[in-house]
Protein backbone atom coordinates (compact mmCIF):
# COMPACT_ATOMS: atom_id res chain seq x y z
CA UNK A 1 0.00 0.00 0.00
CA UNK A 2 2.66 2.64 0.78
CA UNK A 3 4.16 1.75 -2.41
CA UNK A 4 1.02 2.88 -4.31
CA UNK A 5 1.05 5.47 -2.20
CA UNK A 6 4.11 6.83 -3.16
CA UNK A 7 3.70 5.77 -6.79
CA UNK A 8 0.00 8.23 -7.06
CA UNK A 9 2.53 10.80 -5.55
CA UNK A 10 5.23 10.68 -7.82
CA UNK A 11 2.37 10.80 -10.67
CA UNK A 12 0.83 14.09 -9.37
CA UNK A 13 4.17 16.02 -8.43
CA UNK A 14 4.58 16.01 -12.24
CA UNK A 15 1.66 18.09 -12.21
CA UNK A 16 3.13 19.95 -9.29
CA UNK A 17 6.42 20.36 -10.16
CA UNK A 18 5.53 21.79 -13.83
CA UNK A 19 3.31 24.51 -12.14
CA UNK A 20 3.95 27.51 -11.01
CA UNK A 21 4.70 27.58 -7.21
CA UNK A 22 3.13 30.74 -6.96
CA UNK A 23 0.17 30.00 -8.69
CA UNK A 24 -0.55 27.33 -6.66
CA UNK A 25 0.23 29.80 -4.01
CA UNK A 26 -2.49 32.14 -5.40
CA UNK A 27 -5.21 29.17 -5.44
CA UNK A 28 -4.94 28.11 -1.89
CA UNK A 29 -3.39 29.59 1.39
CA UNK A 30 -0.93 28.63 3.58
CA UNK A 31 -1.70 26.70 6.69
CA UNK A 32 1.02 25.54 9.43
CA UNK A 33 1.10 22.36 11.75
CA UNK A 34 3.12 22.03 15.26
CA UNK A 35 4.43 18.26 15.29
CA UNK A 36 2.41 15.90 16.47
CA UNK A 37 -0.76 17.48 15.52
CA UNK A 38 -3.79 16.53 13.33
CA UNK A 39 -4.55 17.69 10.03
CA UNK A 40 -7.58 16.09 9.78
CA UNK A 41 -9.28 12.88 10.92
CA UNK A 42 -10.82 9.96 9.16
CA UNK A 43 -14.64 10.28 8.71
CA UNK A 44 -14.26 13.97 8.57
CA UNK A 45 -15.96 15.72 5.13
CA UNK A 46 -13.08 17.20 2.68
CA UNK A 47 -13.18 19.61 0.21
CA UNK A 48 -9.55 20.90 0.34
CA UNK A 49 -6.41 19.27 -1.09
CA UNK A 50 -3.30 19.75 0.79
CA UNK A 51 0.31 20.48 -1.00
CA UNK A 52 3.06 19.99 1.69
CA UNK A 53 5.87 22.62 1.25
CA UNK A 54 7.92 21.94 4.22
CA UNK A 55 8.02 18.94 7.13
CA UNK A 56 6.24 15.32 7.40
CA UNK A 57 3.00 13.81 7.72
CA UNK A 58 1.60 10.36 8.19
CA UNK A 59 -1.26 8.66 7.01
CA UNK A 60 -3.24 6.32 9.03
CA UNK A 61 -6.52 4.07 8.76
CA UNK A 62 -8.02 2.60 11.07
CA UNK A 63 -8.49 -1.45 11.31
CA UNK A 64 -11.41 -3.50 11.95
CA UNK A 65 -10.39 -4.09 15.59
CA UNK A 66 -10.19 -0.37 16.31
CA UNK A 67 -6.49 -0.21 16.04
CA UNK A 68 -4.27 2.26 13.37
CA UNK A 69 -2.40 1.33 10.69
CA UNK A 70 0.16 3.54 9.06
CA UNK A 71 -0.02 3.49 5.49
CA UNK A 72 2.11 6.26 4.20
CA UNK A 73 4.72 8.70 5.29
CA UNK A 74 4.65 12.01 3.18
CA UNK A 75 7.64 14.71 2.75
CA UNK A 76 7.43 18.30 1.25
CA UNK A 77 6.29 18.28 -2.97
CA UNK A 78 3.86 15.43 -1.17
CA UNK A 79 0.35 16.16 -1.46
CA UNK A 80 -3.06 14.92 0.72
CA UNK A 81 -6.55 14.82 1.16
CA UNK A 82 -6.63 14.18 -2.61
CA UNK A 83 -9.51 11.67 -2.28
CA UNK A 84 -12.26 13.45 -0.37
CA UNK A 85 -11.94 16.64 -2.83
CA UNK A 86 -12.37 14.36 -5.94
CA UNK A 87 -14.98 12.03 -4.90
CA UNK A 88 -17.38 14.27 -2.30
CA UNK A 89 -17.17 11.65 0.41
CA UNK A 90 -15.71 11.69 3.96
CA UNK A 91 -11.86 11.18 4.33
CA UNK A 92 -10.83 8.00 4.76
CA UNK A 93 -7.49 8.72 5.96
CA UNK A 94 -6.43 10.59 9.23
CA UNK A 95 -3.01 12.99 8.52
CA UNK A 96 -1.11 13.88 11.44
CA UNK A 97 1.81 16.14 11.42
CA UNK A 98 4.89 14.44 12.55
CA UNK A 99 7.48 17.69 12.49
CA UNK A 100 6.56 20.87 12.07
CA UNK A 101 4.74 20.95 8.79
CA UNK A 102 4.25 24.21 6.06
CA UNK A 103 0.86 23.18 3.99
CA UNK A 104 -0.58 24.74 0.68
CA UNK A 105 -4.33 24.21 1.59
CA UNK A 106 -6.78 24.31 -2.17
CA UNK A 107 -10.26 24.18 -2.24
CA UNK A 108 -12.34 22.02 -4.38
CA UNK A 109 -13.61 25.22 -6.26
CA UNK A 110 -10.24 26.41 -7.14
CA UNK A 111 -8.71 22.71 -7.98
CA UNK A 112 -11.79 22.06 -10.24
CA UNK A 113 -12.11 26.17 -11.86
CA UNK A 114 -8.02 26.54 -12.06
CA UNK A 115 -5.98 23.06 -12.78
CA UNK A 116 -8.51 20.39 -13.68
CA UNK A 117 -11.73 20.55 -15.55
CA UNK A 118 -14.18 17.73 -13.95
CA UNK A 119 -15.84 16.71 -17.15
CA UNK A 120 -11.98 15.72 -19.00
CA UNK A 121 -11.04 12.51 -19.32
CA UNK A 122 -7.79 13.40 -17.56
CA UNK A 123 -9.96 14.49 -14.76
CA UNK A 124 -11.87 11.08 -14.56
CA UNK A 125 -9.01 8.82 -15.26
CA UNK A 126 -7.65 10.43 -11.99
CA UNK A 127 -10.77 10.11 -10.40
CA UNK A 128 -10.62 6.32 -11.45
CA UNK A 129 -7.15 5.77 -9.92
CA UNK A 130 -8.56 7.54 -6.41
CA UNK A 131 -11.16 5.09 -6.94
CA UNK A 132 -8.39 1.63 -6.85
CA UNK A 133 -6.71 3.72 -4.19
CA UNK A 134 -10.19 3.86 -1.76
CA UNK A 135 -10.28 -0.19 -2.63
CA UNK A 136 -7.26 -0.57 -1.41
CA UNK A 137 -7.76 1.27 1.57
CA UNK A 138 -10.90 -1.09 2.35
CA UNK A 139 -9.03 -4.19 2.09
CA UNK A 140 -6.75 -3.25 4.16
CA UNK A 141 -9.10 -1.67 7.04
CA UNK A 142 -10.30 -5.55 6.99
CA UNK A 143 -6.75 -7.10 8.09
CA UNK A 144 -6.77 -6.67 11.75
CA UNK A 145 -9.21 -7.66 14.25
CA UNK A 146 -10.29 -11.40 11.92
CA UNK A 147 -11.28 -9.56 8.55
CA UNK A 148 -10.67 -10.72 5.35
CA UNK A 149 -6.71 -11.15 4.57
CA UNK A 150 -5.23 -8.83 1.79
CA UNK A 151 -4.14 -11.10 -0.97
CA UNK A 152 -2.53 -9.57 -4.36
CA UNK A 153 -5.60 -10.56 -6.32
CA UNK A 154 -7.33 -7.55 -7.76
CA UNK A 155 -10.28 -7.03 -8.83
CA UNK A 156 -8.85 -7.58 -12.65
CA UNK A 157 -7.79 -11.42 -11.56
CA UNK A 158 -11.40 -12.04 -10.57
CA UNK A 159 -13.18 -10.44 -13.96
CA UNK A 160 -10.40 -12.85 -15.62
CA UNK A 161 -11.44 -15.85 -14.24
CA UNK A 162 -15.09 -15.08 -14.87
CA UNK A 163 -14.51 -14.83 -18.10
CA UNK A 164 -12.34 -17.55 -18.72
CA UNK A 165 -14.80 -20.18 -17.08
CA UNK A 166 -17.70 -18.68 -17.26
CA UNK A 167 -17.86 -19.26 -13.78
CA UNK A 168 -20.05 -17.03 -11.69
CA UNK A 169 -18.84 -15.01 -8.78
CA UNK A 170 -21.49 -16.37 -6.51
CA UNK A 171 -22.13 -19.96 -5.71
CA UNK A 172 -25.85 -19.42 -4.83
CA UNK A 173 -28.11 -22.11 -6.69
CA UNK A 174 -30.94 -20.92 -8.77
CA UNK A 175 -34.85 -21.08 -7.76
CA UNK A 176 -35.85 -21.63 -11.06
CA UNK A 177 -37.50 -24.96 -10.56
CA UNK A 178 -38.34 -25.53 -14.27
CA UNK A 179 -34.85 -24.38 -15.43
CA UNK A 180 -32.24 -27.10 -16.66
CA UNK A 181 -28.84 -27.10 -17.60
CA UNK A 182 -27.95 -26.48 -21.76
CA UNK A 183 -26.60 -29.84 -22.88
CA UNK A 184 -23.19 -29.18 -24.25
CA UNK A 185 -24.30 -29.95 -27.95
CA UNK A 186 -26.59 -27.19 -27.70
CA UNK A 187 -24.15 -24.60 -27.00
CA UNK A 188 -22.34 -23.76 -30.02
CA UNK A 189 -19.06 -22.47 -30.15
CA UNK A 190 -17.09 -19.87 -32.02
CA UNK A 191 -13.60 -19.96 -32.61
CA UNK A 192 -11.69 -17.22 -30.38
CA UNK A 193 -14.78 -16.21 -28.84
CA UNK A 194 -15.95 -19.75 -27.11
CA UNK A 195 -19.50 -20.79 -26.61
CA UNK A 196 -22.43 -18.89 -27.07
CA UNK A 197 -24.06 -19.35 -23.95
CA UNK A 198 -22.14 -18.63 -20.45
CA UNK A 199 -21.93 -22.31 -18.93
CA UNK A 200 -24.47 -22.24 -16.32
CA UNK A 201 -26.73 -20.95 -18.91
CA UNK A 202 -30.19 -22.79 -18.17
CA UNK A 203 -33.35 -22.94 -20.60
CA UNK A 204 -36.79 -21.64 -18.54
CA UNK A 205 -39.47 -22.87 -20.72
CA UNK A 206 -41.84 -19.47 -20.84
CA UNK A 207 -44.08 -18.17 -23.78
CA UNK A 208 -44.73 -14.77 -24.18
CA UNK A 209 -48.35 -14.24 -23.02
CA UNK A 210 -50.84 -13.55 -25.98
CA UNK A 211 -51.74 -10.03 -25.12
CA UNK A 212 -48.20 -8.97 -25.90
CA UNK A 213 -49.16 -8.93 -29.62
CA UNK A 214 -50.87 -6.11 -28.88
CA UNK A 215 -48.21 -4.26 -28.11
CA UNK A 216 -46.10 -4.60 -31.73
CA UNK A 217 -46.15 -3.62 -35.24
CA UNK A 218 -44.42 -5.76 -37.85
CA UNK A 219 -42.19 -3.68 -39.51
CA UNK A 220 -39.67 -5.02 -42.97
CA UNK A 221 -36.25 -4.72 -41.85
CA UNK A 222 -33.06 -4.98 -44.21
CA UNK A 223 -29.86 -6.36 -42.39
CA UNK A 224 -27.32 -3.90 -42.61
CA UNK A 225 -24.80 -6.97 -42.74
CA UNK A 226 -25.82 -9.33 -45.50
CA UNK A 227 -28.46 -6.91 -47.20
CA UNK A 228 -31.04 -9.64 -46.41
CA UNK A 229 -34.69 -8.34 -46.26
CA UNK A 230 -36.88 -9.86 -43.20
CA UNK A 231 -40.43 -9.24 -40.94
CA UNK A 232 -39.45 -7.90 -37.53
CA UNK A 233 -41.36 -6.48 -34.33
CA UNK A 234 -41.38 -3.32 -33.55
CA UNK A 235 -43.04 -2.13 -29.85
CA UNK A 236 -45.90 -0.10 -29.97
CA UNK A 237 -44.99 2.74 -28.22
CA UNK A 238 -48.09 5.39 -27.91
CA UNK A 239 -49.62 1.74 -26.51
CA UNK A 240 -47.13 1.24 -23.99
CA UNK A 241 -48.97 2.32 -20.55
CA UNK A 242 -45.80 3.58 -18.19
CA UNK A 243 -45.98 2.27 -14.48
CA UNK A 244 -42.42 2.90 -13.01
CA UNK A 245 -38.67 3.21 -13.17
CA UNK A 246 -36.42 1.01 -11.56
CA UNK A 247 -33.06 2.98 -9.90
CA UNK A 248 -31.31 1.06 -12.19
CA UNK A 249 -33.54 2.68 -15.02
CA UNK A 250 -35.64 -0.51 -16.10
CA UNK A 251 -38.89 0.82 -17.06
CA UNK A 252 -41.85 -1.05 -16.31
CA UNK A 253 -45.32 -1.10 -18.62
CA UNK A 254 -48.96 -3.07 -18.08
CA UNK A 255 -49.26 -5.51 -19.51
CA UNK A 256 -46.10 -5.69 -21.36
CA UNK A 257 -42.32 -6.52 -20.71
CA UNK A 258 -40.39 -4.70 -23.64
CA UNK A 259 -36.94 -6.98 -23.08
CA UNK A 260 -38.55 -9.83 -25.34
CA UNK A 261 -38.86 -7.06 -27.95
CA UNK A 262 -36.19 -5.06 -27.99
CA UNK A 263 -33.50 -6.79 -29.97
CA UNK A 264 -33.61 -7.78 -34.07
CA UNK A 265 -31.50 -10.65 -35.24
CA UNK A 266 -31.45 -11.41 -38.73
CA UNK A 267 -32.54 -15.01 -39.58
CA UNK A 268 -29.98 -15.15 -42.51
CA UNK A 269 -26.97 -14.43 -40.92
CA UNK A 270 -27.59 -13.84 -37.03
CA UNK A 271 -26.04 -10.24 -36.91
CA UNK A 272 -28.13 -9.21 -33.92
CA UNK A 273 -28.59 -5.48 -32.19
CA UNK A 274 -31.23 -3.50 -30.33
CA UNK A 275 -33.59 -2.26 -32.61
CA UNK A 276 -33.34 1.71 -32.54
CA UNK A 277 -29.52 0.82 -33.31
CA UNK A 278 -29.41 -2.11 -36.09
CA UNK A 279 -27.89 -0.07 -38.90
CA UNK A 280 -24.61 1.11 -36.69
CA UNK A 281 -21.95 -1.14 -37.77
CA UNK A 282 -19.18 0.05 -39.20
CA UNK A 283 -18.89 -1.14 -42.95
CA UNK A 284 -15.49 -2.55 -42.88
CA UNK A 285 -16.57 -4.99 -40.19
CA UNK A 286 -19.41 -6.32 -42.25
CA UNK A 287 -17.26 -8.80 -43.34
CA UNK A 288 -15.77 -10.60 -40.33
CA UNK A 289 -19.29 -10.87 -38.80
CA UNK A 290 -20.99 -12.60 -41.60
CA UNK A 291 -17.33 -14.90 -41.68
CA UNK A 292 -17.99 -15.54 -38.00
CA UNK A 293 -21.47 -15.90 -37.78
CA UNK A 294 -21.50 -19.19 -40.24
CA UNK A 295 -19.59 -21.42 -37.82
CA UNK A 296 -22.76 -20.29 -35.60
CA UNK A 297 -25.46 -21.28 -38.33
CA UNK A 298 -23.50 -24.63 -38.81
CA UNK A 299 -23.99 -25.66 -34.97
CA UNK A 300 -26.76 -23.40 -34.03
CA UNK A 301 -30.50 -22.97 -35.78
CA UNK A 302 -31.94 -19.69 -34.38
CA UNK A 303 -35.62 -17.96 -35.58
CA UNK A 304 -38.33 -16.60 -33.49
CA UNK A 305 -41.63 -18.24 -33.49
CA UNK A 306 -44.87 -16.79 -32.78
CA UNK A 307 -45.33 -16.16 -29.67
CA UNK A 308 -41.69 -16.32 -28.86
CA UNK A 309 -40.41 -17.72 -25.79
CA UNK A 310 -37.99 -16.64 -23.09
CA UNK A 311 -35.40 -18.79 -24.67
CA UNK A 312 -35.08 -17.29 -27.68
CA UNK A 313 -34.62 -14.40 -26.35
CA UNK A 314 -31.99 -15.24 -24.05
CA UNK A 315 -30.10 -16.64 -27.26
CA UNK A 316 -30.84 -13.13 -28.87
CA UNK A 317 -29.42 -11.19 -26.24
CA UNK A 318 -26.00 -13.85 -26.43
CA UNK A 319 -25.75 -13.73 -30.15
CA UNK A 320 -26.11 -9.52 -29.44
CA UNK A 321 -23.23 -10.13 -28.09
CA UNK A 322 -21.34 -11.75 -30.41
CA UNK A 323 -22.04 -9.75 -32.83
CA UNK A 324 -21.16 -6.63 -30.39
CA UNK A 325 -17.56 -8.52 -29.75
CA UNK A 326 -17.06 -8.73 -33.74
CA UNK A 327 -17.49 -5.16 -34.71
CA UNK A 328 -15.63 -4.56 -31.51
CA UNK A 329 -18.05 -2.47 -29.62
CA UNK A 330 -17.46 -0.30 -26.43
CA UNK A 331 -17.91 -1.10 -23.09
CA UNK A 332 -20.99 1.06 -23.23
CA UNK A 333 -22.14 -1.33 -25.47
CA UNK A 334 -21.59 -4.41 -24.10
CA UNK A 335 -22.39 -3.21 -20.20
CA UNK A 336 -26.19 -2.41 -21.79
CA UNK A 337 -26.44 -5.85 -22.69
CA UNK A 338 -25.37 -7.46 -20.09
CA UNK A 339 -27.45 -4.99 -17.57
CA UNK A 340 -30.56 -6.29 -19.54
CA UNK A 341 -29.80 -9.89 -19.27
CA UNK A 342 -29.36 -9.60 -16.02
CA UNK A 343 -33.19 -7.94 -15.54
CA UNK A 344 -34.14 -10.94 -17.30
CA UNK A 345 -32.65 -13.72 -15.36
CA UNK A 346 -33.99 -11.91 -12.70
CA UNK A 347 -37.80 -11.92 -13.90
CA UNK A 348 -36.81 -16.24 -14.05
CA UNK A 349 -35.34 -16.20 -10.37
CA UNK A 350 -32.04 -17.59 -11.59
CA UNK A 351 -30.15 -15.88 -8.56
CA UNK A 352 -26.89 -17.90 -10.24
CA UNK A 353 -27.16 -16.34 -13.62
CA UNK A 354 -28.25 -12.78 -12.46
CA UNK A 355 -25.26 -12.61 -10.23
CA UNK A 356 -22.94 -13.53 -13.23
CA UNK A 357 -24.44 -11.13 -15.82
CA UNK A 358 -24.45 -8.15 -12.64
CA UNK A 359 -20.71 -8.70 -12.03
CA UNK A 360 -20.20 -8.25 -16.10
CA UNK A 361 -22.46 -4.88 -16.29
CA UNK A 362 -20.34 -4.31 -13.29
CA UNK A 363 -17.20 -4.57 -15.15
CA UNK A 364 -18.03 -2.83 -17.96
CA UNK A 365 -19.29 0.36 -16.94
CA UNK A 366 -16.44 0.59 -14.64
CA UNK A 367 -14.14 0.30 -17.65
CA UNK A 368 -16.41 2.96 -19.02
CA UNK A 369 -15.94 5.39 -16.37
CA UNK A 370 -12.14 4.29 -15.34
CA UNK A 371 -10.07 2.04 -18.25
CA UNK A 372 -11.39 2.92 -21.95
CA UNK A 373 -11.23 6.55 -21.93
CA UNK A 374 -14.76 6.77 -24.01
CA UNK A 375 -16.02 9.80 -24.71
CA UNK A 376 -19.29 10.89 -22.97
CA UNK A 377 -21.74 13.67 -22.64
CA UNK A 378 -22.13 14.66 -19.30
CA UNK A 379 -25.48 13.46 -18.67
CA UNK A 380 -24.11 9.82 -20.34
CA UNK A 381 -21.51 9.88 -17.82
CA UNK A 382 -24.44 10.81 -14.80
CA UNK A 383 -26.07 7.73 -15.91
CA UNK A 384 -22.92 5.65 -15.96
CA UNK A 385 -22.00 6.73 -12.32
CA UNK A 386 -25.84 6.20 -11.07
CA UNK A 387 -25.69 2.35 -12.80
CA UNK A 388 -22.26 2.14 -11.23
CA UNK A 389 -23.72 2.45 -7.58
CA UNK A 390 -26.06 0.46 -8.27
CA UNK A 391 -24.12 -2.59 -8.76
CA UNK A 392 -22.06 -2.04 -6.28
CA UNK A 393 -25.12 -2.04 -3.61
CA UNK A 394 -26.01 -4.75 -5.70
CA UNK A 395 -22.02 -6.72 -4.22
CA UNK A 396 -23.38 -4.95 -0.90
CA UNK A 397 -20.56 -2.26 -0.97
CA UNK A 398 -22.87 1.05 0.15
CA UNK A 399 -19.83 3.21 0.19
CA UNK A 400 -18.63 2.50 -3.13
CA UNK A 401 -22.38 2.92 -4.38
CA UNK A 402 -22.35 6.58 -2.24
CA UNK A 403 -19.23 7.44 -3.97
CA UNK A 404 -20.17 7.24 -7.51
CA UNK A 405 -24.24 8.67 -6.46
CA UNK A 406 -22.48 11.79 -5.19
CA UNK A 407 -20.27 11.87 -8.58
CA UNK A 408 -23.02 11.45 -10.17
CA UNK A 409 -24.80 14.53 -9.06
CA UNK A 410 -23.73 17.67 -11.50
CA UNK A 411 -24.73 21.00 -10.95
CA UNK A 412 -23.41 22.81 -13.97
CA UNK A 413 -24.39 20.94 -17.37
CA UNK A 414 -25.87 18.00 -15.69
CA UNK A 415 -29.37 16.36 -16.28
CA UNK A 416 -31.39 17.66 -13.37
CA UNK A 417 -33.61 14.23 -13.22
CA UNK A 418 -30.31 12.39 -12.82
CA UNK A 419 -29.33 15.04 -10.24
CA UNK A 420 -32.25 14.57 -7.97
CA UNK A 421 -32.05 10.27 -8.66
CA UNK A 422 -28.59 10.50 -7.12
CA UNK A 423 -29.85 12.73 -4.36
CA UNK A 424 -32.48 10.00 -3.58
CA UNK A 425 -30.90 7.11 -3.20
CA UNK A 426 -28.14 8.63 -1.19
CA UNK A 427 -31.13 9.47 0.82
CA UNK A 428 -32.19 6.02 0.50
CA UNK A 429 -28.92 5.03 2.10
CA UNK A 430 -28.74 6.72 4.64
CA UNK A 431 -32.19 6.46 5.93
CA UNK A 432 -31.79 2.31 5.95
CA UNK A 433 -28.74 2.58 8.17
CA UNK A 434 -30.64 4.88 10.43
CA UNK A 435 -33.41 2.21 10.45
CA UNK A 436 -31.21 -0.29 11.00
Amino acid sequence: MAKFIVLLNSIMNKVVNTTDLQKLKDLGCMKFFTAESYIFHQGEPGNVIYIILSGQVSLYIKAADGTSICIAHLESGDFLGEMSLLDGLPRNTTALAETDTTLIAITKNNFQTSICDPSSIPYRLLIGLIHQVNQLYNELSQCKGGGETLTESTEDSAWTALVETGSPMSEESTNAESAHLIKIENNPKINELGNLFPERHKTYNRVAPDVYKDFLISSQAKCPVCSEIFEAKKQYISKLKFERSDPDFRKHYSDFEPLWYSLWVCPHCYYTNFYPEYDTIPVYKKQKVLTRTEELKKQFSFEFTVPRTIDQVFSAYYLALVSAQLYDASPLKFGKIWLQLSWLYHDVDDKEMFDTASNMAFKNYYDVLYKSGESLTVPQAQQCFILLGELYLIRGNEKEALRHFYTAIKKDGGKEAFNQQAEERIHDIRREKMNF
